[in-house]
């Protein structure tokens, strides 16, 4: 409106200077004209340079706080697994039996667990939908039966061993998938399941005849095949609210190692005064808090992160019963080990590929808040898609050792 304003005040100008006879008087008003025009052109287009400037700051700012953030998360998650590894290194000074143990780690982690969530105000939505609330029951049943197998292999066979035989759940879910969840059954996905036996084979069979307790290790192939069932109640669930899911998850548990222990034992459990330390960590520290801590960083996390990181729980369990435990393992065995571990890994993240578009979709959808999401656009490059990968199984479908 300005700039119109001002041509026609200008024109206005040429027309009088032309009726009184001035030529110069209208060539004046021309050369006003001209300049008022060259001078709102040039203002235009300093405003569109300052705005792109100031998207580009903005975008800038944008990067920086979530490079933060997800500094803050990777290391929660990192602290988290770090935690989990330390499980069996805890419940190897608690004087209990492994249910006992099991039964105080549920208790005072469900307890922590349900402090946070009405602390937080958060809201218990998985009610709502009764098939999803029936599968995260039911995967709270399978997670007690796994902690129960579990920690009686630990007790029998030692940290080191139970933990691997425990960390085969999630490649028995890929070898299943096919006929639970009626996916396709790759050549890598096999690739990593015989890598996986092969590391069994080894592992176990040398853990045979050096003497090792054969219930130990049925314990601990029967707490791999509950954690198998967990992940596939858990996929059967559908997308719940992570911390939500551990919470109901947790609490479950208890539920059923309370009637567990009730049944066999009773409840009149004493435990040693030089023990309760050692309880409370494993019960607040390593369960609640490591639970805490592992589903609020997750959502902000790279799913390559979350899979490729994972897998410093299982490795760390091995190092740490090692050299605080004293446990020791063949060569042969620590190759079994390394099959084990990186044979699960390589299905994890190899065994289902993920196509671009599908993993951009579905990342706007899990998270519309991260960096990564300007970058799922349809110009985004081929190579950046697997980084804008949600996150899969190896963070909520998972569960926790």
């Amino acid at each position: 409106m300005v700039l119109r304003r001002l041509i026609r005040r200008g024109g206005a100008t040429a027309a009088r200077g032309a009726d009184c006879g001035g030529k110069s008087t209208a060539l004046g008003g021309l050369t006003v004209a001209c300049d008022v025009r060259l001078w709102c052109a040039t203002g235009m287009r300093n405003v569109r340079l300052w705005r792109a400037a100031a998207a580009r700051n903005m975008r800038l700012r944008r990067a920086i706080c979530d490079t933060c953030a997800m500094s803050k998360a990777f290391l929660k998650y990192l602290a988290s697994l770090l935690l989990f590894g330390t499980n069996g290194i805890v419940a190897a000074n608690i004087a209990l039996s492994s249910q006992e143990i099991v039964w105080f780690r549920t208790l005072l982690g469900s307890v922590l667990l349900v402090g946070i969530f009405l602390i937080t105000r958060r809201r218990l939505t998985s009610w709502q939908n009764r098939r999803q609330f029936v599968f995260l029951v039911l995967s709270g049943v399978a997670m007690a039966g796994g902690w129960l197998f579990v920690y009686e292999a630990y007790q029998r066979v030692g940290v080191g061993l139970g933990t691997l035989l425990y960390y085969c759940g999630p490649v028995l879910v890929l070898a299943v998938s096919p006929l639970v969840f009626g996916e396709r059954l790759t050549i890598r996905k096999l690739l990593g399941f015989a890598v996986v036996f092969v590391g069994l084979v080894l592992v176990n069979g040398l853990a045979l005849q050096d003497g090792a307790d054969v219930w130990g290790i049925l314990c601990g192939i029967g707490a791999a095949l509950t954690y198998a069932v967990m992940i596939c109640f858990n996929k059967k669930a559908g997308n719940a609210d992570g911390f939500e899911n551990s919470m109901i998850q947790l609490v479950v548990a208890f539920v059923v190692v309370t009637v567990f222990v009730g049944s066999t034992c009773g409840l009149d459990i004493r435990v040693p005064s030089e023990a309760w330390p050692y309880v409370l960590v494993l019960g607040l520290l390593n369960t609640g808090l490591g639970c805490y801590w592992y589903f609020s960083s997750i959502g902000q996390l790279r799913a390559q992160t979350v899979s490729v990181v994972g897998y410093a729980e299982p490795l760390s369990a091995v190092i740490f019963s090692a050299l605080l435990l004293g446990e020791s393992m063949l060569p042969l065995q620590i190759v079994g080990a390394v099959c084990i571990i990186g044979g699960a890994a390589f299905c994890e993240l190899f065994g289902t590929p993920v196509r671009r578009e599908q993993a951009c979709a579905l990342d706007r959808e899990s998270d519309r808040e991260s960096s990564c999401a300007p970058e799922c656009e349809p110009s985004c490059a081929p190579g950046r898609a697997q980084d804008c990968a949600p996150d899969s199984e190896s963070a909520c479908e998972l569960g926790l050792e």
